[in-house]
């Protein structure tokens, strides 16, 4: 594929240079950034004067709460301000309940800290949303710094309720700036992203069938989204209020749009030239991504998926690879007009998202996540109350904030935490301590001072997920240094025992998370595709072997949710694959870009079994006609081939493809064609079974055509 053949930055420029370029593109503004920032700035300074103006005690971190909030629509922000608000009720009352029956004896007090810190990383683990467990948290960590001081039971309840009221008010603020913002500029983020990013590949398109070399501003466009990621649109989509089969279908969108640019910015990089023919195919290319910019716009989605996109015949194989990313996209949408027509209430999968993971109780990898975060945590609490050195305690949050399960997405939150934090404390905070609270006269002076570095930190946090973390946590470093005190903060020994305490909670998280219980993050991430793999041939068998609609439609939604969140969960952790550092970090960088190119249509295919499986539950035997099953039980065949030659690779068996996998595809793909022929333009259930074999058998390609780095 055209994603792999790109060379890991370090492989091609020197460190020195490979550096500027990231920093470049991560800084580099799109489309919606600058009024995200404008909002975040606008909204923590208004906490920040609250927190001033009324010398609220222990509320720096309300302030930096307000970064946290979901900024997608101002029903995303009610829905995750209000649901943050009531983990850290939860959390509240958990604290009260327990301190008053355990904090009398020093003994018991050890305990009640520890077991404290096992609850807030079990939760980390094992609650399906992280905001509220992070939520739960950091009052935790918070208020632990109160029960710890000498002082009296009344002074450490005040404390921790004025904790708990700077998260609640910083969540209201943020709240009232969305919604009127939302009226001051009211637009739809994801689908003016996504014309935007698909107008980048049109224009492309358009210049090479043009024989004109591509512009240096639609260059500088590919390359940014390609850096950037979908990440953003994703979250709009997990956060907005939509219904479920949409939004499964717009997150397959997604994941093709961002297939779309990858491919794009490669051949333009590249500078790839056209045949004469290919350069008619491009112009066709653009025309079929024209009617799909024009049905997001119109949000006609039904029109969409009765599209039917121009042959997929390129000789060049950069554009072969874009052919067939566009001729999925009206797929994507084939199966809405009867999804919309049929079962309107007996089939509803939308249902509120489950508070728990599926196996929250069950698992025992929950179990190790906690006691890990708990070691690390407990080893920072014994340390810095053994040197009495209370200044330490921000390595409590440290560790709760780069709690992650595996390896690689620790060390990446890790390296971006200690980054943030010593760009926020040493850089913005001591000199900004040093040269420029001495001359600053009044809160106008600060507040100009903190809102020039909230805005900063909300750049970088809304860079792509490479470099986002850093902002978050340079902000908190730079709150937590000027907040504590309601006046210009003058002493460098704050400063100096936060990034202490950082470096202390990093390294207690260093030896329990990469040296206790370790997960490879690449076998991890092959082994969540490989189950996925088998979960998507397995539906369809689990559907029909149900007895009645009711227990199919329970089915139907347990697993519909269970494979979107292993989608998710494979994309963030292959994100983490580049911090996998080691002496196989290129074959890993590899399977990075593999994955990457498996998952889009791998998520299409899953759609089309969705809008089978509503056909499914109107007909009585639940049975589709001989030819549309043959073809759906060869696609699911193929699948299960294919997990079942990853697994064998990642045991460390060969891995060469086995010759009945490459016997199985020959069959698989004349089916597919004899059965496209016959179907002609048919765009009912045997269409639909014909592009389930059709993606299969693509996906089987591409994935037989990478037999370099299958085994990790």
């Amino acid at each position: 594929m055209a994603a792999v053949a790109q060379s890991s930055p370090q492989a091609s420029q020197s460190s020195k240079t490979w550096l500027f370029s990231f920093l470049k593109e991560e800084f580099t503004p799109y489309p919606g950034r600058g009024w995200t920032v404008t909002r975040i700035t606008i909204a923590a300074t208004l906490v920040m004067l609250w927190i001033m103006t009324f010398r609220i005690p222990g509320a720096a971190l309300g302030a930096y709460y307000t970064l946290l909030v979901s900024r997608d629509s101002p029903q995303a922000t009610l829905k995750s301000a209000t649901s943050s608000i009531a983990a850290i009720g939860c959390a509240l009352c958990i604290i009260l309940f327990s301190a008053a029956i355990l904090i009398g004896d020093p003994l018991l007090h050890f305990f009640w800290v520890i077991g404290l810190l096992f609850l807030a990383f079990f939760l980390i683990s094992a609650l399906a949303e992280y905001r509220l467990a992070l939520s739960f948290g950091f009052l935790v960590v918070t208020s632990l710094a109160y029960w710890d001081f000498p002082a009296n039971t009344e002074t450490r309840v005040e404390n921790t309720l004025w904790t708990t009221l700077a998260f609640a008010v910083a969540a209201l603020v943020t709240i009232a700036v969305e919604f009127v913002s939302q009226r001051v500029r009211g637009h739809d983020q994801l689908r003016d992203g996504l014309r935007n990013w698909i107008a980048a590949a049109q224009s492309a398109l358009d210049a090479w069938g043009n024989r004109r070399e591509v512009d240096r501003l639609t260059r500088r466009k590919l390359l940014q989204y390609g850096m950037i990621g979908g990440g953003r649109f994703r979250l709009l989509l997990a956060r907005g209020e939509r219904n479920p089969q949409l939004r499964a279908e717009m997150s397959a969108t997604v994941a093709l749009v961002e297939r779309l640019v990858d491919l794009s910015g490669v051949a333009v990089d590249a500078g790839i030239a056209f045949s004469a023919e290919d350069r008619e195919r491009c112009l066709a290319a653009r025309d079929d991504l024209q009617t799909v910019k024009e049905a997001l716009n119109s949000q006609d989605l039904e029109a969409l998926g009765q599209h039917k996109a121009h042959p997929v015949d390129a000789s060049n194989p950069f554009l072969l690879d874009i052919q067939r990313t566009i001729a999925l996209l009206p797929q994507v949408f084939a199966g809405l007009a009867p999804l919309s027509e049929s079962l309107p209430s007996a089939v509803d999968l939308q249902k509120g998202a489950p508070l728990w993971k599926r196996d929250a109780f069950t698992a025992p990898d929950h179990l190790r996540f906690a006691l890990k975060g708990t070691l690390a945590a407990g080893l920072c609490y014994i340390v810095y109350n053994a040197i009495d050195w209370p200044g330490l305690n921000t390595a409590l949050s440290t560790c709760i904030l780069t709690a992650v399960s595996t390896v690689g997405s620790s060390r990446q939150k890790q390296l971006l935490r200690v980054l943030g934090a010593l760009f926020g404390a040493v850089c913005l905070g001591m000199s900004a301590q040093v040269f420029l609270l001495p001359h600053l006269i009044g809160i106008t002076g600060f507040s100009l001072l903190f809102a020039f570095v909230t805005a900063l930190s909300a750049w970088i946090a809304t860079a792509s997920p490479r470099l986002s973390f850093a902002g978050l946590q340079t902000a908190f470093a730079f709150y937590i240094t000027q907040l504590r005190t309601f006046g210009p903060q003058t002493s460098l020994s704050v400063a100096r025992d936060d990034v202490a305490g950082i470096l202390l909670g990093l390294g207690a998280m260093w030896l329990c998370f990469d040296r206790i219980w370790v997960k490879d993050t690449a076998a991890y991430v092959m082994e969540l595709f490989i189950d996925n793999l088998r979960r998507m041939a397995d539906f369809s068998k689990q559907i029909a072997s149900c007895h009645d609609v009711p227990e199919a439609i329970d089915t139907a939604r347990s697993e519909r949710n269970i494979i979107n969140a292993r989608f998710d969960l494979i994309r963030n952790e292959n994100d983490a694959l580049i911090f996998e550092f080691g002496t196989n970090w290129q074959r890993k960088v590899k399977l990075r870009n593999q994955i990457r190119a498996w998952q889009p249509p791998l998520r299409t295919y899953f759609l089309l079994e969705i809008s089978l499986m509503h056909y499914r539950l109107q007909e009585p035997e639940r049975k589709l006609p001989d030819q549309e099953e043959q073809c759906i039980q060869a696609s699911k065949e193929l699948l299960h081939r294919l997990a079942d030659w990853k697994e064998t690779a990642l045991k460390g068996s060969t891995a060469e493809p086995p010759e009945a996998l490459v016997e199985l595809l020959r069959r698989s793909k004349m089916q597919a064609q004899a059965s496209k022929e016959q179907m002609g333009d048919d765009r009912n259930t045997q269409g639909i079974s014909s592009s389930m074999l059709n993606i299969a058998v693509r996906l089987a390609q591409v994935m037989l055509s990478e037999t370099e780095s299958a085994s990790i």
